[in-house]
């Protein structure tokens, strides 16, 4: 396949490693995190051994193939040039995120209804792993439900690497029915669900970004996430960032967010300006440009 791309094409965009081995023109790659290569991933057992041996010769391949790379925050920039020393540059081009169209909450909470989801609830979205933590929103969520009973915590995804066995799944069994576990939500439930949560709860141990938590901002959502790779960047500020690995921090923030802070509003309007600054229309520019740079066009 690489060989017949050439005949055809004189540049190549690839996502992650999946990088066809004969293809012989020029060739972009975006690297959305380098997170298999760093100690941590190893340490904590986040993938296979034989995963991250995989993802790590990919990654040399790369290095000294790509004629360009993209990734998504200046952390994660960094995180390359430290770990893989690219012969070639590496570009920060973060992503563009779609304004959600405007539901009212009656709306909202009709979306919601057939999956058995309501208020109040805090939300957390990605894949069940052991990356995610999912361990730390639940004891979170279990503190704050001291004060506040009725609160729950919605858990939109599929289980992913790791997930049986892990902290997280215990976590989430003993929590009993403090927790929701929603599984896959279509695009217009999700949405919903960003509208009618208290905040969403981002608290990986590492993301090369964090596109739900621009989706959350989006929506007018508080947002309490993790301190760690390009999560920060991504919230542009708006966020209450917390040291993941320290069992006391979202707790207190995550009270002191529902009991309503006096930045609130503050917060969420920096939220929204910050994702009208990122639009599809000018990540697509720069990687044109990026292109046209790189065939001398």
């Amino acid at each position: 396949m690489g060989q017949r791309f050439s005949s055809r094409y004189s540049l190549l965009h690839a996502l992650d490693t999946r990088v066809p081995s004969a293809f012989e023109g020029a060739l972009v790659v975006t690297l959305f995190d380098v997170f298999s290569v760093m100690p941590e991933s190893a340490r904590l057992k986040f993938s296979s051994e034989s995963f991250r041996e995989k993802k790590r010769r990919a990654y040399e391949r790369i290095a000294t193939r790509a004629s360009a790379i993209i990734t998504l925050s200046e952390a994660t920039r960094r995180e390359i040039v430290r770990r893989l020393a690219p012969r070639c540059k590496v570009h920060v081009i973060p992503p563009g995120i779609i304004a959600p169209p405007v539901l009212s909450l009656e709306e909202a909470r009709r979306e919601l209804a057939p999956h058995r989801i309501e208020p109040p609830f805090v939300l957390t979205v990605g894949a069940l792993c052991p990356r995610k933590n999912i361990e730390a929103g639940v004891r979170a969520v279990l503190a704050v439900r001291r004060v506040r009973p009725e609160l729950k915590l919605v858990l939109v995804g599929e289980p992913s690497f790791g997930w049986h066995g892990s902290a997280g799944e215990l976590a989430v069994r003993n929590a009993g029915e403090a927790v929701i576990v929603a599984g896959y939500l279509p695009a217009r439930v999700l949405r919903a669900a960003y509208k009618m949560s208290e905040a969403l709860l981002h608290l990986s141990h590492h993301e090369g970004y964090g596109l739900t938590v621009l989706e959350a901002l989006a929506s007018g959502t508080e947002v309490l996430a993790s301190d760690r790779g390009g999560i920060p960047e991504a919230a542009g500020g708006a966020a209450w960032l917390v040291d993941p690995d320290d069992p006391d921090a979202a707790p207190h923030v995550l009270e002191a967010i529902l009991a309503g802070t006096s930045d609130k509003e503050v917060r969420r309007h920096r939220g929204l300006e910050h994702v009208r600054n990122l639009g599809w229309g000018t990540a697509a520019e720069r990687v044109e440009q990026l292109y046209q740079e790189i065939l001398g066009s």
